[in-house]
């Protein structure tokens, strides 16, 4: 997974990462690749298709040939909704994003974040309080700040 930042449909800058972000058409989510789209500012999230050592993808875009890579599946995603993957996984072995809430303290519940150039878990009453000293295979992931905003007014 990828994300790609474009100006004018040419990728200005790409790193390999995973996120997921909510469809403006449908409201379900979908994970993989991020494109912003720095014409409009628009983000979209699908999969992106690199060929193999030997293969090309053929295609034109303005009348230059293009082989670099293919774009399928991209939906236009709410940017509010956007999380990247951090790379662990919780206690029930589900991939941990941020804005994802932890339930593993009964009455405390608190989501993960990136501050401080890590990930970590904040309080949602104490907006200074910020752990990067975590074991991720301990939390239980409970829902997201997005579809679950009843626990997130419980705690304020």
């Amino acid at each position: 997974m990828f994300l790609v930042i474009l100006k004018e449909w040419r990728c200005i800058e790409m790193w390999e990462y995973k996120f997921r972000g909510r469809r403006l058409d449908n409201k379900k989510w979908v994970h993989g690749s991020l494109i912003i789209d720095g014409t409009n500012g628009r983000y979209y999230i699908g999969e992106l298709l690199f060929p193999k050592p030997g293969q090309a993808f053929s295609g034109r875009r303005h009348g230059k040939e293009t082989t670099k890579y293919q774009a399928i599946g991209f939906y236009e995603v709410d940017p509010a909704t956007v999380g990247q993957f951090i790379g662990e996984i919780d206690i029930k072995e589900q991939e941990i994003f941020e804005g994802d809430i932890d339930g593993c303290e009964p009455g405390e519940l608190m989501y993960v974040a990136f501050e401080e150039a890590s990930y970590g878990l904040k309080l949602f009453d104490d907006k200074t309080y910020f752990d990067n000293y975590i074991d991720w295979s301990m939390t239980d992931i409970i829902g997201n700040i997005h579809d679950n905003p009843e626990l997130v007014e419980a705690i304020k």
